[in-house]
């Protein structure tokens, strides 16, 4: 094994929530309450008799086929990390961790995944499309996802107002947001129809932004403001295919 997060093809978004995290997840996956909560490639687990607080005790777990080595690379590698029941997280990063992958559920397992060969579900939000990291250090970021986790370095943006980096990982992309202290930042959901997924939501008593121009070319984002889901949560459309040397992110591979 070459990086511990490198080959994992499902991010696990582990929160630390309660009854009311796990019904709002269902209702942004129009899941049944209960039933597993995700897309093929990210599976959402809420800790039952979490705090249900913002910001705490939230993780992004990479599911690798071998957890026990990939752990003891995390160890070679200088990182001391803690293991419980549900994976092992960086003790420097407490966001940040590798888990065990699992078989296959309703949402498609990693052999599912393989065949499907786009890796999407078949709900209006069929993928996670990134995750939102932030960070004060642009090197300590950099050696963490790149030289820690072993996520390839695709891309360092400055535009907006902001400095992004971007890592790719088999599953999704790593947005890492030069801003503010080290933390999980948000997720962003990918929506194969957007103006329907806003309808639904907006019918079962969600709040959700009007439908906006989207920062990355071609796509268009709306909101959730949900505090239920525990994170800042966006939806994501990609409405066409972009000619690479228009668009720097994918010159560099970074998905459309």
């Amino acid at each position: 094994m070459s990086a511990p997060a490198a080959a994992a093809r499902r991010i696990i978004v582990d929160l630390d929530g309660t009854d009311r995290t796990a019904l709002a997840y269902a209702r942004l996956f129009a899941a049944e309450p209960g039933s597993p909560l995700g897309v093929a490639t990210a599976t959402v687990d809420v800790r039952q008799g979490g705090t249900g607080q913002g910001g705490v005790g939230h993780r992004v777990l990479f599911a690798v086929e071998d957890h026990e080595a990939a752990t003891r690379l995390l160890h070679r590698r200088g990182e001391t990390v803690t293991t419980d029941q549900w994976g092992s997280v960086l003790d420097r990063f407490p966001y940040l961790g590798v888990t065990a992958e699992y078989g296959a559920t309703e949402h498609g397992g990693a052999e599912d995944n393989e065949k499907s060969g786009d890796n999407e579900g078949s709900g209006d939000i069929v993928a996670l499309d990134h995750v939102v990291l932030t960070s004060r250090d642009r090197d300590g970021a950099v050696a963490l996802c790149s030289g820690v986790l072993g996520l390839d370095f695709r891309l360092d943006s400055e535009a907006f107002g902001m400095r992004q980096l971007f890592f790719r990982a088999p599953a999704t992309v790593v947005e890492v947001v030069l801003t503010g202290d080290d933390g999980l930042g948000g997720l962003a959901w990918r929506s194969r129809d957007l103006a329907a997924t806003r309808t639904r939501l907006l019918a079962a008593g969600c709040e959700v932004s009007e439908i906006r121009t989207g920062r990355k070319p071609g796509t268009r984002v709306a909101t959730v403001r949900d505090p239920e889901l525990l994170l800042p949560t966006l939806l994501l459309e990609q409405r066409e295919r972009h000619d690479p040397s228009a668009s720097t992110s994918a010159a560099f591979g970074i998905r459309e």
